[in-house]
């Protein structure tokens, strides 16, 4: 995951697929000028520490064992939740998404209210990533 700021230096990226399946390079863009930098995690709906933080997105690694659920929770931002391990899961808000494959995907609007569960038999990583905005 990087952090990189297109807005203020252009940058070209060259992927490689070195194994036998399909890549995938997923990537959130903000077009915005940014967030407000003083809300906290805990104003934003969030209960953990960031992965990675600047004035563009906050993003958090969720970790949930078979069975598990997430607290249902909304943020005052729209979110995206990108899986990362293989694994079956649900996202559950104003609309339900389907993880069962990495690469797979979520969107929820600011206040949506929703919730991550772990419909598989295999522990599930996800990457829940706020579009932060003023």
């Amino acid at each position: 995951m990087s952090d990189l700021s297109y807005a203020e230096k252009p940058n070209t990226h060259r992927i490689r697929n070195d194994g036998p399946g399909l890549f995938r390079a997923m990537v959130v863009v903000n077009e915005t000028a940014g967030g407000d930098e003083t809300v906290t995690e805990e104003q934003a709906g969030f209960t953990d520490k960031s992965i990675s933080s600047n004035k563009w997105f906050r993003a958090y690694r969720i970790v949930l064992g078979p069975g598990e659920k997430s607290s249902s929770h909304q943020h005052k931002a729209p979110v995206v939740i990108l899986q990362d391990t293989a694994g079956k899961g649900l996202g559950v808000g104003g609309m339900t998404f389907e993880f069962n494959e990495p690469g797979q995907w979520a969107y929820f609007d600011p206040g949506d209210r929703h919730q991550i569960s772990n419909t598989g038999d295999s522990r599930l990583e996800l990457i829940e990533v706020e579009v932060r905005r003023k």
